[in-house]
């Protein structure tokens, strides 16, 4: 009960420390925008800077950044 809810803090508050963690959030938050404008090169390229930010950041985020990324690639590369 407590015991967990004191760990699930201090995992949030080691990741709100982390400086690298913010910025790949805000990355990755630019790019979902650019994607959503269809602004495809933007995307990737916010996706990755997100990605290489915070490499080790496995969650549902970092999975929807592969999607975006292999999707636009998709459509950058009909485009040609």
């Amino acid at each position: 009960g407590e015991l967990q809810k004191a760990h699930q803090n201090y995992e949030l508050a080691l990741q709100l420390a982390d400086s690298n963690y913010i910025l790949s959030e805000a990355h990755y938050k630019l790019g979902l925008s650019y994607y959503r404008s269809q602004d495809y090169e933007n995307a990737v390229r916010e996706g990755e800077i997100a990605l290489s930010l915070n490499p080790e950041y496995l969650s549902d985020q970092q999975r929807l950044i592969d999607l975006l990324i292999a999707n636009a690639w998709s459509c950058l590369t009909k485009k040609e």
